[in-house]
Formats: C-alpha cells, structure tokens, sequence
C-alpha cells in the first residue's frame, strides 16, 4: 500500500524522505549493480548511500533520482 502511495513501480527502487518535512529526497535504484541482461560483480555508484549521507549531513542529495531497473510490481 505504501508503495503504491509512493508511486513506487519497481521492486528495486528506493526513496529517502526528510523526517522534518515528509518530502522524498531521493527516488531511485541502491545502485548500478543490476542491469537488463547484465550483472555487474561490483557496483561503482551507489546512490543511496550517497543520498542517505547527504540528507543525514544537511545537504540535498547530489542525485535525487536515477534510473531503476528490475520487475514491475
């Protein structure tokens, strides 16, 4: 239900919400590790550490959305 409020369509895909004003910092994937057709054996982004960090520290978060990939719910 919650995911459904959120406009969350995939099963990878991730927020990060501001508990001080209940809006979505960052929408999007944990990282580029899974592709379509290719699995990478490390990810080299990871974009929600980076946002969680951020909002955590204060700032916005660098990305505040990425591409997600993986099943429709």
């Amino acid at each position: 239900i919650v995911a459904q409020i959120l406009g969350l369509q995939r099963t990878t895909e991730t927020i990060v919400l501001s508990t001080k004003d209940w809006k979505i910092r960052y929408h999007g994937a944990i990282d580029d590790e899974l592709g379509y057709g290719v699995d990478k054996r490390k990810a080299q982004n990871h974009y929600l550490t980076d946002a969680l960090d951020a909002v955590l520290s204060g700032r916005p978060a660098r990305d505040s959305q990425s591409e997600v990939k993986g099943c429709a719910y």
